[in-house]
Order: C-alpha cells, then structure tokens, then sequence
C-alpha cells in the first residue's frame, strides 16, 4: 500500500481522478475531522449525529469527484461547502 501522507491535496485529487482509490482513501482521512465539525452545527429532529456525518461524507466524496482547481477555491473551502450543502 502507497503512502499518501506526504502529497498534497491537489495531487491526491489528480491521482483520485485516475482511479487511484488510496489516494481517495487518504483525502477522506484528511477531511473527516472537517465532516465532523459540520456537522456538530446541525440538529435532525429524530436523528442521530451519526447520520449527519454520513451525509457530510458523501458531500464530501462528491467534492473529491467533483473539485476543479483551475474554479478558484481552495479544495478545503469547496469541500466544506459541499459537505453543509
């Protein structure tokens, strides 16, 4: 397995674009603290925090298969966004 720790954020974007899952892998390791303080804002009436940090996920996957960094944003900003919205 790759170590992916020393990249930075755009180059594990490129390599996650190519197919390359540990690169994916480690951008998801990076951003779940941030998924997690998202989240902490939100309150689901009859819901558990746990499925609030699932959905900030999954923002924050498509933010991964989504970013353009060409767009202006730091990718941190863009996924932030993507994970409250």
């Amino acid at each position: 397995m790759t170590d992916f720790s020393s990249e930075d954020d755009v180059s594990l974007l490129f390599l996650s674009s190519e197919g390359n899952r540990g690169a994916e892998e480690e951008l998801i390791r990076r951003y779940t603290k941030l998924v997690r303080l998202c989240a902490r804002r939100f309150f689901l009436l009859g819901g558990e925090q746990e499925d609030l940090i699932q959905e900030g996920t999954l923002g924050l996957l498509n933010a991964i298969r989504s970013y353009r960094p060409d767009a202006g944003a730091s990718f941190r900003t863009y996924a932030q966004r993507c994970i409250i919205f």
